[in-house]
């Protein structure tokens, strides 16, 4: 690693770091109501006007239920990526949905994706702005690990088959991910990099 990079890294991991995390406490004293990114008939602009913003940005965003972050990812557009996570098309740009769906239909049969989306209506969002690359992701991982963030993907895959897990310095499953994919799954089950697209 280049001593620049090096540099670059201790920065973020030793003085941004804490300070971003002290942030996010206090952002979680006034969070958003996360039906603001779910109203039928509304969109991008009148969002970003509602909470005070005149262009989107990169940053990391916070889904809290129960006064308790319970998901954390970083996006290069947040208040597109939050508006996805109501409104798309998909369930990969739906993930927090369906990933809730997912967890609770293994106990409730009758637990469908529009039960997640309207649990996550009455949730509350925060979000700040990081918009240098690294930092953000490092940010976002550093982030996930200080809080018991049952949806994150990392999270939801040991708890939906923690019999497929092995432990070699990360959690990697022992079939059904070729090699040359694992470094990319590993990434992005834990922050994803693509949230926007």
């Amino acid at each position: 690693m280049s001593k620049s990079i090096s540099n670059r890294f201790d920065r973020i991991v030793n003085d941004n770091l804490p300070k971003k995390l002290e942030m996010l406490e206090v952002l979680m004293e006034n969070p958003f109501q996360a039906d603001v990114f779910s109203r039928s008939g509304v969109g991008i602009m009148s969002v970003m006007k509602e909470i005070g913003r005149v262009t989107d940005f990169k940053g990391v965003y916070v889904f809290i239920q129960n006064n308790k972050p319970i998901y954390i990812d970083e996006s290069s557009y947040v208040v597109k990526r939050l508006l996805r996570h109501f409104k798309g098309s998909t369930k990969y740009q739906k993930k927090l949905a369906s990933t809730i769906a997912d967890l609770k239909s293994k106990n409730r049969s009758t637990f469908t994706l529009n039960d997640a989306l309207a649990e996550m209506r009455e949730m509350h969002i925060v979000f700040m702005d990081v918009p240098d690359d690294l930092e953000r992701k490092i940010t976002t991982l550093y982030f996930q690990s200080q809080y018991d963030c049952i949806y994150n993907m990392f999270e939801w895959f040991k708890l939906k088959a923690p019999e497929n897990l092995r432990l070699t310095g990360a959690f990697v499953p022992e079939a059904g991910i070729e090699p040359a994919l694992l470094a990319e799954h590993e990434f992005e089950s834990c922050a994803s990099t693509s949230s926007a697209t």
